[in-house]
């Protein structure tokens, strides 16, 4: 296998802006290095989101929830950061 087509991160409840950071760093840079071809991000509310997307470089692909979690997608204004 020469590339990850889609590489999906999640992490556990309340971590840190600044792990998240540091883990989308490393997905920048492999997206970057052409070893994964997309990057996106799984079940994260809208301000872990508005965060992320205000400083990374590369832009997410793709965001996943839960259907549990559908709730957040209106509650918490998901919908309005997937439209930047």
């Amino acid at each position: 296998m020469t590339y990850i087509d889609n590489l999906l991160i999640s992490f556990p409840s309340e971590t840190s802006n600044e792990c998240i950071q540091d883990v989308w760093l490393e997905v920048e840079n492999c997206i970057t290095d052409g070893s994964v071809l997309q990057g996106g991000v799984a079940d994260m509310d809208k301000n872990e989101l508005q965060v992320l997307y205000e400083w990374a470089r590369v832009s997410m692909s793709a965001l996943r929830l839960e259907s549990s979690s559908s709730g957040l997608w209106v509650e918490n204004n998901v919908y309005k950061i997937c439209q930047l």
